[in-house]
């Protein structure tokens, strides 16, 4: 009884060492409730920073509306980094999907996009992009919901 209780703590032993040192993941999630507030993502060299939160929702939204998040990708290492930007989570039922349209303006180097038809599903908008060592890409996106001076009821 003995001999098996003594394997068992030594294979309970090294299944804890070999959890532990092979947890190497990182997992942010962001989760913000209600309006405004900052949020942050961090990582070793890369950190997001929402000024009013990372999501955006558009119910009620009327045409001629416009909604304006900034956020900002900052690289603080010593070394050129690349990151993608992507709509996740997204509902979009309007059945005319090119009423609803962004852009994206960016500093130092950062992508940019013309205006472009809001997407209904998930979907990256900027794949690696490229940021140089210790700079900050800010960001400006620009959502409109434009005004035909039509019914848009659909």
């Amino acid at each position: 009884m003995r001999k098996k209780l003594k394997y068992l703590s030594i294979v309970l032993l090294l299944f804890i060492i070999f959890v532990s040192s092979t947890y190497a993941f990182y997992v942010a999630v962001v989760d913000k409730n209600g309006d405004g507030g900052n949020a942050s993502v961090t990582t070793k060299r890369l950190s997001m920073s929402f000024t009013d939160g990372p999501q955006i929702e558009l119910d009620g939204i009327l045409p001629g509306a416009t909604i304006i998040k900034t956020f900002s990708v900052n690289n603080s290492s010593s070394g050129e980094m690349t990151y993608s930007i992507s709509f996740e989570d997204v509902i979009n039922e309007l059945s005319r999907t090119d009423d609803l349209v962004y852009t994206l303006t960016s500093t130092n180097s950062g992508a940019s996009i013309n205006e472009t038809s809001f997407p209904t599903s998930d979907e990256v908008i900027v794949a690696n992009q490229t940021i140089a060592a210790n700079t900050t890409h800010e960001y400006t996106l620009t959502i409109q919901y434009k005004n035909l001076g039509v019914d848009q009821a659909d």
